[in-house]
């Protein structure tokens, strides 16, 4: 060997192989609140020491024995959260330790219970020195039978099927507790109340679909179904409401968002209900899934006359509901202030408080354009003034002419006192025609 530094004189050095049979030779089982005795394997013949968190020893010691097993008697009880030190030495002086943390008492779980039955069953991690006791109580809370020990099978199942006879069976309504103790020390209470358990309504949650021409039913009942633990599947037993009617289908010739209630109770009493939104639409609607909402807005017309003060989230309709409830929402006007005839686009938005339900900034918005036009030539509201739509260089093209559509709405009450003994009203269906199928608007004049 070549000393340090390169020389070649001769040099010693004294090397001691670690021993690494002994690096995983110590095995602690887990330790739980309340637990005054820790066990596990070593070494056979092994001697067992424990350190507190703040290095101290323990009074006590333990020997492994043949095997290896050992089962050391603590000087205190073990409280969760407490951290100390297991070490083990054999008679060759070799030491292992590991670090054990005491845990919480693993809760016990209770299996559905039918009304009626006479037993009640189900599983626990039972620790060393650990205990299931059960409770019973009636439906008013009166303690029935107090805070009884159940044997535990080996594989963790328990079943206790003792009741007293004056007792009978399990009422629903009964309330059974059920908890595992170390002593003083206990688990987590479990709860389970006899026939509680409510069924399960599934159902496709919020449905957007288009309005027909025609008279067309759609079914609130397809894709549905209700299953309970104690009947099986009672979805026959399904009751479907809209609007505080019971209904099972709906006409989506009818544009609107409708709001589906389904109900339903099993054979223990037990009633649940679920919400379901269908947004029929006919091109007035916008859904924005991010904010789980729907805006509505329809294009209309105002004379010049009365542009100043009108209505304009009445004109359009303006409308906000939530996909989740169909709950109504309030809707503001972005901005809006022309003061000559033309054609114009108007934004509604639904309106948010400090911002809080927006997600990504998003905004829930619809735009719809307005009609101004001069009724200045006529008192009388059924006669059409010429010509009330601008010529095409004056129309505001802010929006993409593809997105711009300038029908008059369908809803608005203005649409009959414009067009009706008119003369104009092919004239005026024609217009419309073109700018819904065009990007250019021609002008027609009687």
């Amino acid at each position: 060997m070549t000393a340090v530094g390169g020389s070649d004189s001769p040099y010693y050095a004294c090397i001691k192989e670690y021993n690494y049979k002994y690096a995983n030779t110590l095995t602690v089982n887990p330790i739980y609140n309340g637990n005054t005795i820790i066990t596990g394997k070593s070494l056979p013949n092994a001697m067992i020491r424990v350190k507190d968190g703040d290095g101290n020893i323990m009074e006590s010691s333990a020997k492994t024995d043949e095997n290896g097993n050992f089962s050391f008697q603590a000087d205190r009880t073990l409280l969760s959260g407490m951290m100390f030190t297991v070490e083990s030495e054999d008679i060759n002086i070799e030491k292992v330790s590991q670090m054990v943390i005491v845990n919480e008492i693993p809760a016990p779980s209770i299996n559905y219970i039918k009304t009626n039955s006479t037993s009640i069953s189900g599983n626990v991690d039972l620790v060393p020195e650990g205990e299931l006791h059960i409770s019973i109580f009636d439906q008013n809370n009166n303690l029935l039978i107090p805070d009884l020990k159940v044997n535990v099978n080996s594989d963790g199942s328990w079943l206790f099927n003792d009741l007293p006879s004056e007792l009978g069976s399990l009422q629903k309504g009964y309330k059974i507790e059920a908890v595992q103790k170390i002593g003083e020390f206990e688990s987590n209470i479990t709860t389970r109340i006899v026939g509680g358990v409510a069924p399960e309504i599934n159902s496709p949650g919020f449905t957007h679909i288009f309005s027909t021409n025609e008279f067309e039913e759609y079914s609130i009942r397809a894709g549905v179904n209700v299953i309970d633990l104690e009947d099986g599947d009672i979805s026959p037993e399904l009751k479907t409401y809209v609007n505080d009617q019971e209904v099972s289908e709906i006409d989506i010739s009818i544009p609107g968002v409708y709001k589906v209630l389904y109900s339903v109770q099993d054979s223990d009493g037990n009633t649940v209900t679920k919400d379901r939104i269908i947004l029929v639409d006919n091109g007035d609607y916008a859904v924005f899934e991010e904010n789980n909402e729907i805006i509505q807005a329809s294009n209309f017309s105002v004379p010049l006359s009365e542009l100043e003060n009108s209505d304009f989230k009445e004109l359009a309709n303006a409308r906000g509901y939530s996909t989740l409830d169909g709950s109504e929402l309030f809707v503001d006007l972005v901005s809006f202030k022309p003061d000559s005839v033309g054609i114009y686009p108007i934004t509604f938005e639904i309106s948010h408080a400090n911002d809080i339900t927006r997600v990504n900034n998003v905004v829930t918005e619809k735009t719809v354009y307005v009609s101004v036009y001069d009724d200045s030539e006529s008192d009388d509201p059924s006669v059409v003034p010429e010509n009330p739509l601008p010529e095409e260089d004056s129309i505001d093209n802010s929006e993409s002419s593809n997105d711009a559509i300038a029908s008059i709405s369908e809803n608005n009450p203005r649409r009959e006192s414009l067009f009706e003994n008119s003369g104009m009203k092919t004239e005026y269906y024609f217009i419309i025609s073109i700018i819904i199928v065009g990007s250019s608007i021609y002008i027609l004049k009687k």
